[in-house]
């Protein structure tokens, strides 16, 4: 009997854990921070900059770099406490 409460127990365990696993970053709540992407529907992820604030980017802003066509790996908050998403060539040249 106590096997079996432990093995209910522990297939319990790794159910709660690839649901948890699987959970979708994105949502559709608030739009792109981008002004060039705001309206189109996309889904959206947050994220705060260096001095706290909150901002929400869609995918394929936060996928692409801002410079080039290339993937982005990095981000880093500009001047105008925005984020900025780029590829590793991209910011190593700036910084």
């Amino acid at each position: 009997m106590r096997r079996k409460f432990f093995s209910i127990v522990l297939v319990l365990i790794l159910l709660m854990g690839a649901t948890a696993c699987g959970r979708d970053l994105y949502v559709y709540d608030n739009p792109c921070f981008r002004t060039e992407c705001r309206d189109s529907g996309r889904r959206t992820r947050q994220f705060f900059t260096d001095n706290e604030t909150e901002r929400f980017f869609c995918q394929r802003c936060v996928d692409n770099c801002f410079f080039c066509s290339q993937s982005a790996v990095r981000h880093f908050t500009n001047m105008m406490d925005s984020l900025t998403f780029v590829c590793q060539d991209c910011y190593d040249e700036r910084f």
